[in-house]
């Protein structure tokens, strides 16, 4: 058995290639091009690099997808334009120095705080990733970011790295490191693998509860799109099948034929050539840091909270906070503490990006403890 060594074909900095059956594109900034592989010399391919499709020359007309991602993004030209950035540096099969984000895919609404359902379409956009390049799926519900077989089934081939319908034990910064300095893959009875940086998986995160944001490292690692209740809100008894209803088909399978597919390429293929040429799109952000708020510290009081004025530097004696609230929303229950109250506190204001200093000042010869806010 003869050992491979020729170089194998990849992305650079500000190229991209996508292998279809009959020839690459070769796609930059400058535009797209149709490269046969008897071209590509010495270089050779992954078999998972190769889409099982012949791609055909640029139709005319939407795809069913193009649809699709415009009712996700409730039709706002802005959010289209960042939802498509975010697929185009998914497909980027490479980190650029200044990269590193992971893509998180949330719910605009949330309509069930403990029980959240999504159902609005975050599986989809995972798929359609998935249907370019190689991607491994990983179970967000068992994952909690300690394990050290977590991505075991990572590879140096794997161009993705999907983790779907995380849970609440999930510790975000686990990704921190992941996401700029590369995977180090441990994998039982082998040898484990560290794939650098440059040449990492990108990571898309699906979740229907709002991970921590908080902090400048969270947000500058996370490119969160919210996506709309345009198909969730559709689903009554939950045996309907939004997509179907809308779009007469299932997406991704035999119900499209193939002038469909190959409209749904020319569309991803013109996302990553935006992206190589635009970069990530700013993202508007809707209920993130509301929605966030309510998951961590309770909906009576993040509304209680937002229904109140704050002025930067005031000072705010906490037990009359405490007692106010508690007398409206508890006041027969003691398991809230005037400590859950500060620490809820700290949290809230966190995700408004302010800061909250609590000190202890001497009034009429008691100490009171207050709190200051400050940008």
């Amino acid at each position: 058995l003869q050992l491979e060594t020729s170089p194998i074909i990849s992305d650079t900095t500000d190229r991209s290639f996508i292998c279809f059956n009959n020839g690459v594109l070769d796609v930059s900034q400058e535009g797209v091009l149709k490269r046969q592989y008897a071209e590509l010399g010495d270089l050779v391919v992954w078999k998972e690099q190769i889409t099982g499709f012949d791609i055909q020359p640029k139709p005319k007309g939407k795809s069913q997808f193009e649809r699709f991602v415009a009712n996700v993004c409730s039709k706002d030209p802005s959010r289209i334009k960042a939802l498509r950035s975010a697929m185009g540096y998914l497909m980027h099969s490479y980190h650029r120095q200044s990269g590193g984000q992971m893509v998180m895919l949330y719910d605009e609404q949330i309509t069930d705080l403990d029980n959240p359902q999504g159902g609005t379409g975050k599986g989809v956009i995972a798929n359609a990733i998935k249907a370019i390049r190689n991607t491994v799926k990983v179970d967000g519900k068992k994952l909690d970011g300690k394990g050290r077989f977590d991505f075991q089934d990572v590879q140096l081939d794997t161009n993705v790295v999907w983790v779907d319908d995380v849970g609440k034990q999930l510790n975000i910064d686990r990704f921190n490191s992941i996401s700029t300095d590369g995977f180090n893959i441990e994998q039982k009875f082998k040898d484990s693998i560290h794939i650098p940086a440059e040449e990492s998986p990108k990571i898309i995160i699906c979740s229907n509860i709002i991970m921590d944001c908080s902090g400048t490292t969270r947000r500058r690692r996370q490119f969160i799109i919210e996506l709309s209740s345009y198909y969730s809100s559709k689903i009554q008894s939950g045996v309907e099948e939004p997509i179907i209803e809308e779009h007469g088909c299932r997406f991704f399978s035999n119900e499209w034929d193939n002038p469909e597919w190959n409209k749904f390429y020319w569309y991803m293929i013109d996302c990553l050539h935006k992206y190589l040429k635009e970069g990530l799109a700013p993202v508007p952000s809707i209920n993130v840091a509301n929605n966030r708020s309510r998951q961590t510290i309770g909906e009576d009081l993040h509304n209680w909270l937002e229904q109140r004025s704050f002025n930067i530097k005031e000072k705010y004696r906490t037990k009359d906070l405490f007692k106010e609230y508690k007398d409206l929303y508890e006041p027969n229950n003691d398991r809230f503490s005037q400590r859950t109250f500060s620490n809820k506190l700290k949290q809230y204001f966190a995700l408004k990006n302010k800061q909250i200093k609590f000190d202890v000042m001497a009034e009429d010869g008691e100490k009171v403890s207050v709190f200051r806010i400050s940008n």
